[in-house]
């Protein structure tokens, strides 16, 4: 489906990508709702936690979160963050 070259997007999908985003971010709130004591921040497809939680199911398959490790993190703005290892 295309729209004429006037249009600002050439197809309609375009239009769709702030509603997916704005559905996965609810789920993504929903799903860690009783982890809001730990949750220090979450972005669009990661969170930053203040400690491993056993009941997070990790690994590599679809759907599952990734571990990335054990960090010290500066947030010095809403979208920057320096992350060290520990």
């Amino acid at each position: 489906m295309y729209l004429p070259q006037e249009k600002q997007f050439k197809t309609a999908w375009a239009r769709i990508k702030p509603f997916v985003l704005a559905y996965a971010r609810s789920r993504m709130f929903f799903s860690f709702r009783k982890f809001e004591p730990l949750v220090i921040r979450m972005h669009t497809d990661s969170l930053v936690m203040k400690g491993k939680n056993d009941e997070l199911k990790t690994g590599p398959e679809l759907g599952n979160l990734k571990y990335e490790g054990v960090f010290q993190v500066d947030i010095t703005g809403l979208n920057r963050t320096n992350k060290r290892k520990i």
